[in-house]
């Protein structure tokens, strides 16, 4: 017996490797698109946080130009009330810092950052000593100027006062509640 029938197996196994191939192509189409996306939503995100680091630095060096600018106030002061050597001090921060202001408002953000990352790694304990007394003195300076924290009106003791227990008086008579426990039940009993 011979078999003269052509078998339809291998056009069919054809179409089934074409088909998975194009599969294949399709999922790799897919995923490089995927990173394309993911790589440009990261860009995106990148140029926000470098323009706000940005904008954060600009303040920064605005912000330290001001600081200079009330110690050369504050030096010109002293110096007229006979305090040379305090008003000398107070003319040599205002120098440091209006020459880092300065650095601040020239350097682009990447370079800022590559030396701060640079200096962290050779002098991590004087970095963080730094990082340490900037905050203290960032928390002292915003402190004294009202912004952030308790008002200009109350002072620190305040906060150690007692809070008044009941009601306060009024034109009915009504009298404060007493703290006595007993008491207190009695007048509401009353009532």
């Amino acid at each position: 017996m011979s078999d003269n029938s052509t078998s339809p197996a291998p056009p069919l196994a054809e179409q089934a490797k074409e088909q998975a191939h194009q599969a294949v192509e399709q999922g790799k189409q897919a995923v490089q698109q995927g990173k394309e996306m993911a790589g440009g939503l990261l860009d995106r995100a990148r140029e926000q946080v470098k323009s706000q680091l940005g904008t954060q630095k600009d303040n920064a060096a605005a912000g330290l130009s001001d600081v200079a600018q009330a110690l050369l106030l504050s030096s010109n002061h002293l110096q007229g009330q006979g305090q040379g050597a305090v008003a000398q001090l107070g003319d040599k921060a205002a120098e440091q810092i209006t020459r880092l202001s300065g650095y601040l408002r020239e350097r682009d953000v990447d370079d800022v950052v590559d030396e701060v990352q640079n200096f962290a790694r050779q002098q991590p304990a004087l970095f963080l000593g730094s990082a340490v007394l900037l905050g203290l003195v960032a928390a002292r300076f915003l402190k004294s100027t009202g912004v952030g924290g308790a008002s200009a009106t109350t002072s620190s003791s305040d906060a150690l006062l007692p809070v008044p227990v009941g009601k306060p008086y009024d034109a009915g008579g009504v009298q404060p509640e007493s703290r006595d426990p007993d008491v207190a039940l009695r007048t509401s009993d009353a009532i």
